[in-house]
């Protein structure tokens, strides 16, 4: 039997889909001292860097959360100086996500120009923890630490009756 007639078609027949997967890189991580040691008055003074900041990526996602750089490898600069380390030296988590979409218009049987479109909408489909930059304010408890992350899955339902 053609798919396209009877009521299994009005059902099963005529679905589209969209999907649309982002990556990207981390973004840059400025680390800061936290308080305006130069006495410049702007307050974003560097750190100096006095160790390797790198830790391996093969840790477990829990130990990256708690500590995403070597946090023993900054040191407050000297009064009056802007610090060694470089603006936007390091690298924050990455990002993935795939969103889709799917969604059909049922025609209504008193006219053809009325229909009913239905819509389902996936963000974040497989759900996955997307991290965001750790803290880099050297001076603050957290500093070094992930304590936000990007959205969930979404799921978002609609009807739409056009005329």
């Amino acid at each position: 039997s053609d798919l396209g007639r009877g009521p299994l078609g009005l059902i099963a027949g005529g679905w589209q889909t969209n999907g649309i997967m982002a990556l990207q890189s981390g973004a840059p991580l400025n680390i800061t001292n936290g308080v305006d040691i130069s006495r410049s008055g702007i307050g974003q003074d560097r750190v100096d860097i006095i160790g390797d900041p790198s830790l391996p990526s093969d840790r477990p996602r829990g130990e990256r959360i708690l500590r995403w750089f070597n946090t023993q490898a900054y040191a407050e600069p000297a009064p009056g100086t802007f610090g060694t380390l470089g603006r936007n030296t390091g690298r924050g988590p990455g990002l993935a996500t795939f969103d889709f979409s799917t969604f059909k218009n049922f025609p209504m049987p008193w006219s053809e120009a009325h229909k009913l479109e239905f819509r389902a909408e996936f963000f974040n489909l497989f759900n996955r923890a997307n991290l965001n930059n750790p803290n880099t304010a050297r001076i603050n408890a957290l500093f070094g630490r992930i304590t936000t992350a990007g959205e969930p899955r979404i799921v978002q339902l609609g009807l739409r009756y056009a005329f």
